[in-house]
């Protein structure tokens, strides 16, 4: 873990066991840019069982490259909670996409219905084959 100046500017979102905040960092000497960090929350049942998961998330995300898939910078503390540091991404995502549609009173077509869940499906091909670190094929 390395040493970071960190502001955290907004909530972005909350899950079952930690928070993703939209902040700005700058190490020792460099300059300042924003990230997103996602901070295990405080009074976890099980904090051991939660720093493994995100050491590990942190470590699996770091093996991978794709375009919808924020990259990963590594580890930190924040407020003494562990804490993985991440490009932040403005894209906006599936429900976002799904409201807009809604707010026009617009259906969404089957042809958008089907490219967005192959986008999500080549993601997860590509996260399950990083993470085995091999993939085979059966002629």
């Amino acid at each position: 873990m390395s040493r970071l100046r960190c502001t955290l500017h907004q909530c972005l979102g909350r899950g079952g066991f930690a928070e993703v905040y939209l902040a700005s960092v700058r190490r020792s000497g460099g300059k300042e840019r924003q990230v997103a960090i996602k901070v295990l929350r405080p009074n976890l049942d099980d904090p051991d069982e939660a720093h493994q998961r995100l050491k590990d998330e942190a470590r699996l995300l770091a093996t991978l490259n794709h375009p919808a898939l924020p990259a990963a910078h590594g580890t930190a503390r924040v407020e003494g909670r562990l804490a993985m540091v991440m490009e932040y991404c403005e894209n906006r995502n599936l429900q976002d996409h799904i409201n807009a549609y809604r707010k026009k009173g617009t259906r969404v077509s089957d042809r958008r219905t089907v490219r967005w869940t192959l986008e999500i499906a080549e993601v997860r091909v590509h996260q399950s084959a990083n993470y085995n670190n091999s993939m085979s094929i059966d002629d």
